[in-house]
């Protein structure tokens, strides 16, 4: 039952860090509009770095030692993470926040299982998973169908917006995925998450200051807009990710983290229904509900799975005995 709970912890820090997500990205898509998101990632991520490097200046030689035992690891992670969180501002820019989730986040299951059997990471692939990654991956062709049409909750959307958008949305997904099974492999050689998110943005910050508009700060420079960073930046940032990272170290099984973040969707549209700029869609709604059912089935088979191998653990080692 040990693992059980453990990954039970783990799962509600991702539900958390999920729920938080989804207020801050229909949020962040308003604040979006008629702003440059390169502007945004630069500050927001400025700050969240500064404060997790901040906590490692305790243990600096630490901190050294292990970004040189795990440079490759890291580099990597440096690369996914600003491919994802690039990718993700500029999606929800053009794109129904409800919609960007499905494609980005309730795709995951899919790539992990692509991942996990090109890659052989180790991650056990059941039938189960088979079934609601396959009927995730339907919902989600079901919401682009409707996104397509006109149907989404933003309505019709130019076609070089809509490619545009679908695209960075597809690109956000696969790095999440990454993202996952590189932290899960960080953790088991006994990085924690503050340290991992200590050392997971330097490559975004390089590219956002590369990509910044000259200029680019006076799009933020009233007092409404610096007070919306600074929100976005506490807790559509730094608290959200600290709870994925600790729900990754705690849970470590790609596929569980894989459904828990399929999640978002559903957490997206009933914040978004706030959201004046945007209307309901019942298309999107229809499409999202499957998803979620799917995501439910997966997420119960998995801890089937764990519980049924924990028991056959504890009678083979009572049989030992």
């Amino acid at each position: 039952m040990k693992m059980e709970k453990r990954m039970l912890y783990g799962v509600l820090l991702l539900v958390a860090s999920v729920l938080l997500s989804a207020s801050k990205a229909v949020y962040l898509a308003s604040l979006l509009q008629g702003k440059n998101p390169v502007v945004l990632l630069l500050v927001t991520f400025s700050f969240t770095s500064l404060f997790f490097n901040a906590i490692e200046i305790r243990d600096l030689k630490g901190y050294r030692a292990s970004i040189k035992g795990s440079f490759a690891d890291i580099a990597l992670l440096n690369v996914v993470t600003a491919s994802s969180w690039i990718s993700y501002f500029y999606a929800i820019k053009y794109l129904e926040p409800a919609i960007h989730a499905a494609v980005a986040n309730s795709s995951g299951p899919v790539i992990t299982i692509i991942v996990a059997l090109g890659c052989r990471t180790g991650d056990k692939v059941s039938k189960a998973g088979v079934i609601s990654a396959v009927g995730i991956l339907g919902s989600v062709l079901i919401l682009l169908a409707g996104t397509v049409s006109g149907r989404s909750a933003v309505g019709t959307i130019p076609v070089n917006s809509l490619v545009f958008g679908l695209g960075m949305a597809a690109l956000c997904g696969v790095s999440i995925v990454c993202i996952t099974f590189l932290s899960k492999r960080l953790a088991v050689a006994g990085w924690k998450a503050s340290r991992i998110m200590a050392a997971r943005f330097f490559g975004l910050l390089v590219i956002a200051y590369l990509l910044m508009p000259a200029g680019g700060l006076s799009q933020i420079a009233t007092p409404q807009d610096a007070a919306a960073v600074i929100a976005i930046t506490i807790f559509g940032v730094i608290i959200p990710i600290y709870c994925s990272q600790l729900g990754m170290e705690r849970c470590r099984d790609a596929m569980t983290i894989a459904f828990v973040i399929a999640l978002l969707p559903l957490c997206m549209f009933c914040v978004q229904l706030m959201d004046t700029r945007l209307h309901v869609s019942y298309f999107s709604l229809v499409g999202i509900i499957a998803a979620l059912m799917f995501t439910g089935y997966g997420i119960a088979a998995r801890f089937r799975e764990i519980r049924c191998r924990e028991e056959s653990e504890s009678v083979a080692g009572l049989c030992a005995k």
